[in-house]
């Protein structure tokens, strides 16, 4: 996408243990980490969209990205965290 602000359909995705390419726009970055738990390539760029499925054809990176996915992003993303968060910016603003 060229816009994204907190991709739901992503977190979906690392729970239903795909293997993730996303742009590098919006909070994208803030969900996938680089090599690690997905790949991220630049907005507008077809040929590294082709690259990023010619790499995930490689079962033993699809698992390596996948595993770690769903190890990091259901604890970063958990309702506690996110609520607790949400709970701390209405207290600063007070």
């Amino acid at each position: 996408t060229l816009r994204e602000n907190h991709s739901k359909a992503m977190l979906e995705a690392v729970g239903m243990r795909c293997a993730i390419i996303c742009t590098n726009v919006g909070g994208n970055p803030e969900i996938i980490d680089n090599e690690e738990t997905g790949l991220i390539i630049p907005a507008c760029d077809s040929d590294a969209i082709v690259a990023s499925l010619k790499r995930l054809s490689d079962s033993n990176l699809r698992k390596k990205l996948v595993d770690k996915a769903s190890e990091v992003i259901p604890e970063r993303f958990s309702e506690d965290k996110t609520f607790g968060k949400l709970e701390q910016l209405f207290n600063e603003e007070l």
